[in-house]
C-alpha cells in the first residue's frame, strides 16, 4: 500500500512539473513545428498566419537572426501568440522541395502565409527584431506591404547574380563614398581601412562575394591625408552589430570593429 502511494505521489509530482515548465519552454521556442504540412493544417485550424523561415547552415545572416531576432522576447511572444512558425533548411530534401515550391532564391527569406495558404508577405533580407515586429504588426492590422529587399545569394549562384555590368562596382550607385557620418544613428562594422578609394572598392567587391549586407566607403581626412574605411551592414543596436561581428569571425575568419 505504501508503494502504491509513493508511485501515485511521484506521478502527480511529474505531472505538476511538466505542467509548470511547459508554458515557459513554449515562450522561448517560437519554431515548435518543423513539418510544413502539419504546420499548414494547424494554421488553418487555429486561423493563424504561418511564418516560414528559410535558412541554410552556411548562411551567416541566418545564424545572426537566430542569435538576435528570434531570441528577442517580443518576437518570441508575437510568434508564439499569433503565428504558427517553422524553420526550413533548404539543404534538406524536404526543404529543397519547399524552396522550389515557393521559388526561394536568396537567404535569409521569410515567407508568411495566411490561414488559407496564400502568401501575404515575403522578406528577402537580414531582418532585425525591430523590422520583423513592424511587419508582424502590419499583418496583425490586416494590412500588407510588399517591398523589394536586398538579397543574400547562395554561394553556388553568386556568379549568375553579378553577371551584368549594372552590378559592377565601377558604378557609383553600388559603392557609396561618403565624407561625413550618416545623419541617422546607424551602426556598421568596419571591415578595413585603405589609403586609396580603389583599394577600398576592391575590398567591397571581395566582400560582396560572401555577403549582401549594405556597404559604404567612408572617407576620412586626417592631417590633410585621406583614408577610406569599408563599412558593412546597418544595425539598429550595438548588440546586433556585435553578434554579427562574432558570426563573421567564427564563420569566415574576418576581423571587424563596430563603427
Amino acid at each position: 500500500m505504501k508503494n502504491i502511494n509513493l508511485r501515485t505521489t511521484f506521478a502527480a509530482s511529474c505531472f505538476l512539473f511538466v505542467f509548470c515548465i511547459q508554458p515557459s519552454f513554449a515562450r522561448q521556442v517560437p519554431f515548435s513545428i518543423q513539418q510544413f504540412d502539419i504546420a499548414q493544417k494547424q494554421a488553418a485550424l487555429e486561423q493563424k498566419p504561418l511564418l516560414i523561415d528559410f535558412y541554410a547552415p552556411w548562411c551567416a545572416p541566418c545564424k545572426w537572426m537566430d542569435e538576435t531576432t528570434f531570441k528577442d522576447q517580443q518576437v518570441v511572444d508575437a510568434l508564439g501568440e499569433k503565428y504558427i512558425s517553422i524553420k526550413v533548411n533548404i539543404d534538406d530534401l524536404d526543404g529543397f522541395a519547399l524552396k522550389s515550391k515557393f521559388d526561394v532564391k536568396v537567404l535569409p527569406t521569410i515567407i508568411i502565409l495566411d490561414d488559407r495558404g496564400r502568401v501575404i508577405e515575403r522578406l528577402e533580407e537580414t531582418v532585425g527584431s525591430k523590422r520583423l515586429l513592424e511587419v508582424l504588426t502590419v499583418i496583425d492590422a490586416g494590412q500588407n506591404s510588399h517591398q523589394k529587399q536586398a538579397i543574400n545569394i547562395h554561394p553556388k549562384d553568386r556568379k549568375l547574380a553579378y553577371n551584368t555590368s549594372e552590378t559592377t562596382f565601377d558604378n557609383a550607385e553600388k559603392v557609396t563614398k561618403v565624407k561625413v557620418s550618416g545623419e541617422e544613428q546607424i551602426i556598421r562594422l568596419q571591415m578595413g581601412v585603405f589609403k586609396t578609394y580603389d583599394a577600398a572598392s576592391q575590398m567591397v567587391i571581395d566582400l560582396n562575394a560572401k555577403f549582401i549586407e549594405p556597404m559604404i566607403v567612408f572617407q576620412e581626412t586626417i592631417d590633410k591625408s585621406s583614408y577610406y574605411k569599408v563599412l558593412m551592414g546597418e544595425f539598429a543596436t550595438r548588440a546586433e552589430a556585435l553578434a554579427y561581428q562574432k558570426i563573421i569571425k567564427d564563420t569566415f575568419k574576418l576581423d571587424a570593429i563596430v563603427f
